[in-house]
């Protein structure tokens, strides 16, 4: 069997993931441009003295040699606690057609990584992650509750696809 496709699907050698809606970050892209980790010094949201907080976050990662061959599989971890009378929700979406919400439900204290994988179309030059939070609680709920976004990782695995070589043709003599 010989490999129809090679694995070329990697972030732009060219440009960086960027980031819409958060200052303080620090990004660091693998030597193969097959992953990198995006980790934020100060991205939470913290209600104890309002009703409502929350954000929109993007982030451009560009692409090169992108076919339906590879999949890009993004994780967002952080914390949340989740006091009486709130709620805290993270909703994530790559391209235009997925989407993930996970909702935190009161009592929730703890570390979390959050997991979705998009597959680029051929010739796709980049792809958009959005990612918005909200953390809600009642105005008479005297406890906080808070959602954290620590990192945002990327990962690129591409499946090689294979083709099976054509059977010998069957010659016979004439004779």
């Amino acid at each position: 069997m010989t490999n129809a496709n090679k694995p070329t699907t990697a972030f732009d050698p060219e440009r960086d993931p960027s980031v819409v809606g958060s200052a303080a970050l620090n990004i660091d892209v693998s030597d193969d441009r097959r992953a990198f980790t995006i980790s934020f010094a100060d991205l939470s949201f913290n209600i104890q003295t309002t009703e409502l907080d929350g954000r929109l976050i993007g982030l451009v990662t560009p692409l090169a040699d992108a076919g339906p061959e590879s999949t890009i599989t993004f994780s967002v971890s952080g914390f949340a606690i989740v006091g009486t009378g709130s709620s805290a929700t993270l909703w994530l979406r790559a391209g235009d057609h997925s989407n993930k919400v996970v909702s935190f439900p009161v009592g929730y204290d703890g570390s979390y990584i959050e997991q979705m994988t998009y597959t680029p179309t051929t010739g796709q030059t980049e792809v958009h992650l959005t990612i918005a939070v909200l953390v809600e609680r009642d105005s008479e709920a005297a406890q906080q509750s808070i959602l954290s976004i620590d990192a945002i990782n990327a990962e690129v695995a591409v499946t090689l696809r294979t083709v099976a070589p054509k059977p010998a043709a069957d010659v016979t003599a004439a004779g």
